[in-house]
């Protein structure tokens, strides 16, 4: 009685084709996922640059007017309509707190207080 090793081939070939189909399942959710981090990290930057750009400002003495800003996706500013980040700030005596909003959702915030020493 002979057995045909066609068959035993065929099932190595199905088990190694389901294993490379899993690996490359594995590997394109691992790139789609450093996508997103990347993205959301571009994001936190450019929102961190605008808060540090407005700190200096404020640093600065030159009053900021307006409660609620509207930047570009290169941090420049721009009307509500075309805005990418929509920031708003809180400012008091001597401190200014900081919010950026990306999509309606807070990315970054900080805060900072302006100490005025005293003259002699």
């Amino acid at each position: 009685m002979k057995h045909s090793k066609s068959g035993l081939f065929l099932m190595e070939l199905i088990v190694a084709f389901l294993f490379f189909s899993l690996a490359s399942a594995i590997c394109v959710q691992l790139f789609v996922k450093a996508d997103t981090i990347n993205e959301e990290s571009i994001r936190k930057k450019e929102a961190s640059s605008i808060a540090g750009n407005l700190i200096e400002l404020y640093k600065n003495d030159r009053p900021i007017e307006k409660d609620w800003l509207y930047f570009d996706t290169k941090g420049n500013l721009c009307e509500k309509d075309s805005s990418t980040y929509k920031v708003h700030l809180n400012q008091k005596q001597q401190s200014l707190a900081i919010h950026v909003y990306y999509k309606e959702k807070e990315i970054y915030n900080i805060s900072y207080y302006h100490h005025q020493q005293k003259k002699l």
